[in-house]
């Protein structure tokens, strides 16, 4: 599922995640008992592929159910 990277990381937020500003055009964002996740956007507000969502999703161990929970 591909999404913007301003809805994306809206939902991340959402869900307890931390967002941070990274190196440059990077975000980094934490949840506790996962990884941080870094996320690039060069552009304003790129759509993101459907595996870096799944790949970001897998760091920070959120079951891909419970994120698609809170988008409908």
């Amino acid at each position: 599922m591909a999404m913007r990277f301003e809805r994306f990381i809206r939902l991340l937020a959402a869900m307890g995640c931390e967002v941070r500003q990274g190196k440059s055009s990077e975000v980094n964002v934490y949840r506790d008992g996962g990884r941080i996740a870094r996320i690039g956007h060069h552009l304003r507000n790129p759509e993101l592929p459907p595996g870096l969502v799944r790949m970001a999703l897998d760091r920070l161990e959120i079951p891909v159910a419970e994120f698609l929970a809170r988008i409908s």
